[in-house]
């Protein structure tokens, strides 16, 4: 992790991958590996898949389960098949985050805008709703407002899409 922390993916994969399997920090070692080779300068998104999915399978046989990897996983899972532009894959892996975890607003919120380029406006608009409830109202994100005014605007619908700019104009004068 030294190596990876400063940048160094290549040399963080090489000591990564002398982890031992069934050794406590595998799961995380794999996690982490994969997303050293998501590194610009590593550039293999096949081995950062292939160690995203092991990293969930290892996380799972633990006992108990190690949640933490197995969420981290999921959400790098989902984000890298986002990036390539299989959206019907990453929204399965989006949908595998549990509503309990603290890490299910920011994949309710990612998942809108998959659906968003998926050009699914019907649950992209449902996923805006949610993300307006009270549940969710302690989080932020400055950019759900005018995604949710661009849908009004390509279905046609400006009056809807003013009113979400202005709730938008509204909102971020208390941030």
């Amino acid at each position: 992790k030294f190596f990876f922390d400063y940048n160094r993916s290549d040399l963080a994969i090489e000591f990564l991958t002398k982890v031992p399997k069934g050794a406590p920090d595998y799961p995380e070692a794999l996690y982490v590996m994969g997303i050293a080779r998501l590194d610009p300068t590593v550039n293999d998104t096949a081995g950062a898949l292939y160690n995203f999915q092991n990293a969930i399978i290892a996380a799972e046989s633990e006992p108990g389960g190690n949640q933490e990897i197995l969420q981290l996983g999921y959400l790098a899972l989902a984000r890298t098949w986002y990036e390539v532009g299989l959206y019907d894959v990453a929204l399965f892996y989006y949908q595998k985050i549990p509503n309990t975890s603290s890490r299910n607003a920011e994949a309710t919120f990612e998942t809108s805008w998959t659906y968003f380029l998926k050009n699914d406006y019907k649950r992209a608009l449902g996923i805006f709703h949610t993300l307006h409830s009270p549940y969710y109202s302690q989080w932020y994100y400055p950019d759900l407002y005018i995604l949710e005014a661009t849908v009004y605007v390509n279905l046609c619908n400006f009056g809807d899409a003013k009113i979400a700019l202005a709730f938008e104009a509204r909102k971020s004068e208390y941030v």
